[in-house]
């Protein structure tokens, strides 16, 4: 991969972000051998870049897309603690905790390009180069911050909360920002909140009758002036 070519794929970038420069920066700083060795790739959405358990090859570093950790338990149930978004990193917990495997599956939600890196050149840079370095705390501390957070507010708060501040995360996501339309099943929400399946389906009826949402053909609907409302009933939940 060249820089060059780096520069291209953020030309054709829809959503720009300031951090784009800090990449630029970031691969202009990696020697040519290393720099020839990073390869871009790029899934399709709803397909696996890597699942649990396989050997640790290489780390990620998403130029544009977006994809959800996804960790499975013995019991059968589903976690699915972050997302990870545009100049996020992919792969180096494992890495730095000297892991043979990948400790959760990954999954892309969009389409989503990646530059790769080997996991030889991920431990080099993380000797040799400071911005490669800092961009890998400034990415631990990020999700650090986002799990404990959410799971603070899992422990406190009821779960008309947690549905609402899940919809809302879903929102916030989306590519298209006049409706939102949620396809993950019922079963799957509940696991991604922590609300049994019947309090979910009350809640959703709830939030329905509050015309806060829809729901059409079984998917839940957000329209935009919807997601507002949704906003003022979110700070509510939480007392402001």
């Amino acid at each position: 991969m060249t820089v060059k070519q780096f520069h291209n794929i953020l030309n054709n970038k829809i959503n720009k972000t300031r951090n784009d420069n800090e990449l630029i920066e970031l691969l202009n700083s990696f020697d040519d051998d290393i720099l020839h060795r990073c390869k871009i790739v790029t899934i399709k959405k709803n397909h696996t870049l890597l699942k649990m358990g396989d050997n640790i090859e290489y780390m990620y570093i998403i130029v544009h897309g977006q994809t959800r950790v996804v960790n499975v338990f013995e019991n059968g149930k589903l976690y699915e603690p972050v997302l990870i978004n545009d100049n996020e990193i992919i792969g180096t917990m494992e890495i730095l905790q000297n892991y043979p495997t990948y400790i959760s599956s990954i999954y892309t939600t969009y389409d989503t390009k990646l530059i790769r890196i080997t996991k030889q050149d991920t431990l080099k840079l993380l000797n040799e180069n400071l911005l490669f370095t800092k961009l890998i705390l400034k990415c631990i501390s990020k999700d650090f911050f986002n799990q404990s957070f959410h799971q603070g507010e899992k422990l406190i708060q009821n779960s008309m909360f947690l549905l609402v501040d899940y919809l809302l995360r879903q929102v916030e996501t989306s590519r298209d920002k006049k409706i939102t339309t949620i396809t993950n099943t019922r079963e799957v929400i509940s696991n991604r909140t922590g609300i049994n399946l019947r309090t979910l389906y009350r809640n959703i009826k709830r939030l329905r009758e509050l015309e806060l949402l829809d729901v059409i053909d079984r998917k839940i609907v957000i329209k935009e002036n919807q997601s507002k409302q949704l906003y003022k009933y979110y700070d509510r939940l939480r007392g402001k």
